[in-house]
Order: structure tokens, then C-alpha cells, then sequence
């Protein structure tokens, strides 16, 4: 009687242990489950992002952060040759740049026309050569710029909300 009770009380503890290691198996078979779907979460993320990034990059937008910020910013250029900017007028978005790109020798300094003598003047500063100049525009409105070493240079900019 003594021996059938103790087989009875060792098998019952194995099937105690069993249980206890089949729940400790299931909660890690959960968390791996977990795990796994967690990186298949981060990986087609990271496929996306990367997906957007590069269409974003090859439509003109100039930098990453713009992307990721929901800027959408766009760089429009305007050639500056001899006496003349092409185009002479653009309408752009809010956040958008415009590339001024020097296609000859001659030197230019682009600069906003300001009708209000106290405001801050935005100015390029002298580039030549196959030097470039971008300046992004934060605010709507219609603005003048022109250059101020050739005053024949000018181009008007209508920025859309």
C-alpha cells in the first residue's frame, strides 16, 4: 500500500511539474509571438518610411526632416544668367524653396524688396561662379526680390497657404 501510494504521489508530481513547465512553455510561446510580431510590425514600418522617403526625395523635396514634419517642402530654381532670371515668376507653397543657380561668371546677391524701412533684410550675400543660394519662405504672401548687383534681375513669388 505504501509503495502504490508513493508511485501515485511521484507520478502526480510529475504531472504537477509537467503542467507547471507546459504553462511556463505556452507564456513564452506568447511572448515570442509577441516578439516576432513586433519586428514584422517594425520591418514593413521601416519598408514603408524608406518607400516614402525616397519617392518624397525623388519629387524635388529637399531634406528629410521636411518629410518626417509634414512640411512637403518642394525647391524650385531659377537660373540667373547675364541680365535675366528664368523664370522671373513663381507661385509656390508655404515651406517650398527656391534654389537660385548662377549659370554664368557674373556675380549676384539676391535680395527681398521691403517696403517698410525697420524690416530685417534677407540677402544672399555675393556668390559667381556655378554658385547657389536657396531661400525658403515660412509665410504667405507676394513678395519682390531682385539682385542687387544687376538691378535688371528680378523675380516676383506668390506663396500659397
Amino acid at each position: 500500500m505504501i509503495g502504490i501510494l508513493l508511485r501515485y504521489y511521484s507520478h502526480s508530481q510529475k504531472i504537477i511539474f509537467m503542467d507547471h513547465n507546459t504553462h511556463i512553455d505556452k507564456a513564452q510561446e506568447k511572448r515570442r509571438k509577441i516578439g516576432v510580431t513586433l519586428v514584422w510590425f517594425l520591418l514593413i514600418s521601416a519598408s514603408y518610411g524608406t518607400y516614402i522617403l525616397s519617392s518624397n526625395i525623388k519629387n524635388g523635396v529637399d531634406s528629410t526632416a521636411s518629410i518626417f514634419m509634414g512640411l512637403g517642402t518642394k525647391v524650385h530654381e531659377v537660373n540667373l544668367t547675364g541680365e535675366t532670371a528664368t523664370p522671373n515668376t513663381l507661385t509656390i507653397t508655404v515651406g517650398d524653396s527656391i534654389r537660385f543657380v548662377n549659370s554664368d561668371e557674373t556675380a549676384h546677391n539676391i535680395a527681398l524688396r521691403s517696403s517698410r524701412r525697420n524690416d530685417a533684410r534677407v540677402e544672399s550675400g555675393e556668390f559667381s561662379g556655378e554658385d547657389t543660394y536657396e531661400l525658403q519662405f515660412h509665410e504667405a504672401g507676394q513678395f519682390e526680390l531682385y539682385d542687387r548687383l544687376n538691378l535688371d534681375i528680378t523675380l516676383s513669388v506668390v506663396v500659397k497657404p
